[in-house]
């Protein structure tokens, strides 16, 4: 989002609703932090919204440059009497956008009052805030508020800009690593990463060039002490600011950005689906006939549909995710695989259909309680631990452990596998499983049932030893 900077106008805190959630849902009253002070926001801490970000810039901005892969006619009525300061508000928005809102910005004015009325009709009902819906229409047509669509695939320049995006794929490469999923992937998909990579690694390094600190200040500043202090700060940015762009520029011409190392990793790991001549001419025919998904100057999802008609296995449950519900989603329930694919694909006698439009709705099905990678890393190297059946698999899970603190319940997990299976205690005496577990109980021990503890030392002893032998797997 680039706003441009209007003088001449007082700057003040407005605003309590949160920008993304329920219309009209209101924010705690905690202490407010100010628009200056802020480069990047997102909705992650809960007293500081997007909303209330933009609420401020429209005290001294002229317009604002918005784009977005996502975008809810909500979010302007979420400003209501806010974006009406602006001379111009200029949207690009990706085709992700919910049905009512792509209409009411594409198709003409009266169409989108229509449209938009008989959308939010339910909710006017609850609520007096959709009243800003007659405002944003008024707008379009005079050009206040300008819209265009963009089209392309991949709008987003996700893993490399979002690290909410990329956390989860980090979940997802940790669950595969740990065959807790078995991931298939089509070449198709494979290749067209490689082709957007240099695109999207561009529209990353724009945003981070775009980001600019004051570099002039007013005469009656130079007497002040703060005034030489900021200057050094300044130059202590723009000298870190280089050094961290020579990094970027190192680690993305030898493909190990964070996003790179990841996804290469995933690549790594899947099963890839590869592309033949017989599945690419099967994809022009379903596209000719007017078969979803896919179009006619596109065969990509055509192509990643008939690999797997063919190629995935029977017996196996597909999870299949993917972010374009204009192809692949119910017509009638976004979320929910077409009635013409799902058909197909029960007569081909594949196995059960799961479908996602999200990443992050998969592993939370799947991971409920998991937020972080690396929490997902623990909880399956504990369960590994736990359920080991084998000398070298104990071994193999306490390597992956070491690096983790444990809470008081996963303590007590451990030393219970600790005293109950005989793959962790027969080998109690060996210096890599007795010094691992007493020292995680170090310190702790109040939190183990005495009896338990009173076990677990007659097995493991008090002491640990110093006379490790070196990690080697078993």
């Amino acid at each position: 989002m680039n706003p441009q900077k209007k003088p001449n106008r007082d700057q003040k805190t407005l605003g309590d609703a949160l920008f993304g959630t329920r219309l009209g849902e209101t924010a705690t009253n905690a202490e407010r932090k100010s628009g200056a002070d802020l480069f990047i926001v997102d909705n992650s801490d809960s007293d500081w919204k997007v909303k209330q970000y933009l609420s401020e810039w429209t005290q001294i901005a002229s317009g604002f440059d918005i784009a977005t892969g996502y975008f809810e006619i909500g979010a302007l009525l979420a400003l209501d009497g806010e974006w009406q300061k602006l001379d111009k508000l200029r949207i690009l928005m990706g085709d992700e956008v919910s049905m009512r809102t792509r209409k009411a910005l594409l198709e003409g004015i009266e169409t989108a009052k229509n449209i938009l009325d008989r959308s939010l009709e339910a909710e006017k009902e609850n609520n007096d805030f959709l009243t800003g819906v007659p405002a944003v229409v008024e707008a379009l047509q005079k050009k206040q508020i300008e819209c265009k669509i963009y089209r392309k695939d991949k709008f987003h320049a996700k893993a490399y800009i979002s690290s909410d995006d990329l956390e989860e794929l980090k979940k997802l490469l940790v669950a595969v690593d740990n065959h807790k999923i078995s991931l298939y992937i089509t070449k198709q998909v494979i290749n067209e990463f490689r082709r957007n990579r240099e695109a999207k690694i561009a529209d990353a390094l724009k945003i981070f060039n775009s980001q600019k600190i004051p570099n002039q200040f007013p005469q009656m500043c130079k007497t002040y002490e703060e005034y030489a202090t900021l200057r050094e700060l300044l130059k202590s940015f723009s000298k870190t600011r280089n050094e961290l762009l020579e990094r970027l520029k190192t680690d993305i011409d030898s493909n190990t950005c964070g996003a790179d190392v990841i996804i290469n990793g995933l690549f790594k790991k899947a099963n890839v689906l590869e592309l033949d001549d017989a599945v690419l001419e099967d994809a022009k025919n379903r596209v000719s006939l007017g078969n979803p998904p896919g179009s006619s100057n596109s065969y990509g999802d055509s192509v990643n549909w008939e690999l797997l008609l063919k190629h995935f296995p029977k017996d196996e449950e597909l999870h299949f995710v993917t972010e374009d519900t204009k192809d692949y989603s119910s017509k009638i329930e976004r979320g929910r695989l077409s009635e013409f694919l799902n058909l197909e694909w029960i007569e081909n006698e594949k196995s059960t259909f799961h479908f996602y439009t999200k990443l992050s709705d998969f592993l939370y099905n799947e991971f409920p309680n998991i937020k972080l990678a690396s929490e997902l890393e623990k909880e399956l190297a504990i369960n590994s631990f736990v359920n080991s059946s084998s000398f070298s698999s104990t071994k193999s899970a306490i390597r992956k452990l070491k690096k983790f603190t444990f809470t008081d319940s996963e303590i007590i997990e451990i030393v219970e596998a600790g005293t109950t299976n005989n793959q962790i205690y027969w080998i109690g005496s060996d210096s890599i499983v007795k010094n691992f577990l007493l020292t995680i109980i170090e310190g702790r021990e109040d939190v183990l049932d005495p009896a338990v503890l009173e076990e677990f030392n007659g097995i493991y002893g008090e002491g640990i030893d110093s006379n490790q032998e070196e990690d080697e797997p078993f």
